[in-house]
């Protein structure tokens, strides 16, 4: 078909709806490639109520509690490495040799953040699910899902504290 005048608008009208699409997607993926964090943090996964672990004086402490309820999952400790994007299992012992910063901001300004529930603009016809078991890396405007070991369970991790030595 031969290009004329009639076929601007046709092509105009064709082409902004794309060109949105494009803007936006670049806008919300773009930010997350720029991401460089650089502070590892702890994390617990499990959930054993007869221990409790807590940061003193920048250091990873415990205490035993007397409780009647039984260990439904064995509370291990995990080291995060955020440039690889994995955790490692550590001993207790490993994990008290570290600095630690428990506030929720680490000091390049990001945080850890749980996932949530989502039902989309029409609940009922495009449920999306949830994802109460993601945990995220968030910041600068963007998000990464960060692979993290969780026992399966919404109180499967609990952050400890961004690594600062």
């Amino acid at each position: 078909m031969l290009f004329t005048r009639r076929n601007v608008p046709f092509i105009i009208a064709v082409s902004i709806p794309i060109l949105m699409i494009i803007f936006v997607a670049v806008s919300i993926y773009l930010p997350s490639l720029f991401m460089q964090p650089s502070y590892n943090f702890l994390y617990l996964s499990g959930d054993n109520y007869s221990t409790q672990y807590y940061i003193k004086g920048n250091k990873l402490l415990k205490k035993e509690i007397e409780t009647e309820y039984p260990a439904i999952r064995e509370t291990k400790i995990y080291f995060h490495d955020i440039k690889l994007n994995r955790s490692k299992e550590i001993t207790f012992e490993e994990a008290q040799q570290f600095n630690l910063d428990s506030s929720n901001l680490s000091p390049d300004r990001y945080s850890v953040v749980r996932g949530s529930s989502s039902s989309g603009i029409f609940p009922f016809f495009f449920y999306s699910g949830d994802d109460y078991n993601s945990v995220y890396l968030k910041g600068n405007n963007a998000a990464r899902r960060l692979d993290i070991n969780t026992t399966g369970n919404y109180y499967g991790f609990t952050f400890l504290g961004w690594i600062t030595n």
